[in-house]
């Protein structure tokens, strides 16, 4: 027996099983730079789960890279996909799209915030799209070109105001409160299709609103 699994039993017969499991979370978090999938998803944040990212099985670690930190299985995951036995690969303007997102959006965001960035629904197929209640029949996530995300430790709020004084160019950002999600969207699209809107909305249980962020910090 090595010494992790000694430790391991201890923490059984002293703490129980609940300890043990967060003890267990803690050896497997991944230090390196690269998004990673063990941390706790919304609920931890004492919010809901997001439609399409519970209950979902974590893409493979070794997937398919899409820029550095990303990778095609981890912005194509779907718990919808896997409950109806759906096919969510993205392919063709779509895996292009959200290549333009990678490249302009998520990879420069988490270099800067440099912490993992967590994944609840990235591409979604028309036909997974449609069996999410809560889903636009317009989503940009059918083109690639959006993505709902968590930051461990960070407030959907705080993490959209972060976003905002990245100077980062980006069609519509998402924030959403605690009871709806505590999540983050955020679009782009590419130059070549049209500018993009810079838009930025807060989502609580009264709908959408237009939301201002806090003015840019400036040194005396």
């Amino acid at each position: 027996m090595n010494e992790d699994e000694r430790k391991g039993f201890i923490l059984v017969g002293t703490l129980g099983l609940g300890s043990l499991a967060v003890w267990y979370l803690s050896r497997q978090r991944d230090t390196s730079a690269a998004s990673t999938w063990w941390a706790p998803g919304p609920l931890s944040l004492g919010c809901p789960p997001h439609p399409d990212g519970e209950n979902v099985t974590p893409p493979p670690e070794n997937g398919t890279p899409l820029g550095r930190y990303f990778t095609v299985e981890e912005l194509s995951v779907s718990a919808t996909a896997e409950r109806h036995g759906l096919d969510n690969t993205p392919r063709g303007e779509a895996l292009e799209n959200l290549q333009h997102l990678v490249n302009n959006v998520l990879d420069p965001f988490r270099a800067l915030i440099g912490k993992p960035i967590r994944v609840n629904s990235g591409y979604r197929s028309p036909e997974v799209n449609s069996r999410i209640s809560a889903a636009s029949s317009t989503s940009q996530h059918m083109e690639g070109r959006a993505v709902d995300f968590l930051i461990e430790g960070m407030e959907a709020e705080a993490i959209a105001q972060a976003f905002h004084e990245s100077g980062l160019d980006f069609d519509q950002l998402i924030w959403y409160t605690p009871g709806q999600g505590g999540h983050v969207h955020i679009s782009y699209v590419h130059p070549s299709v049209r500018p993009n809107r810079n838009m930025m909305r807060k989502k609580d249980s009264s709908g959408y609103h237009t939301w201002t962020p806090s003015p840019l910090r400036t040194s005396v």
